[in-house]
């Protein structure tokens, strides 16, 4: 559960956000999604769980070159 955490306040706060958002652009409340306008400030909650999820991919990316030191299969590796 600790791992899904930024991902579910992430799309908690994009589903706040698309909301609260007005309609403009071709996409309408979902412009946002792919482009932010350009005064926009990283702040709030959505940047917070978004910044969270993103380190938390760090992470993972440390443990699974732990694992492949000590010689163990990588975690989910399904290629």
């Amino acid at each position: 559960l600790a791992r899904a955490s930024p991902l579910l306040g992430t799309l908690r706060e994009l589903a706040r956000r698309g909301a609260s958002e007005a309609p403009a652009g071709p996409l309408g409340r979902a412009s946002f999604l792919f482009c932010e306008r350009p005064d926009a400030v990283a702040v709030g909650p959505l940047y917070a769980w978004s910044y969270l999820y993103y380190l938390s991919k760090y992470y993972e990316l440390l443990d699974t070159v732990l694992q492949l030191l000590k010689g163990r299969p990588p975690p989910h590796f399904f290629l």
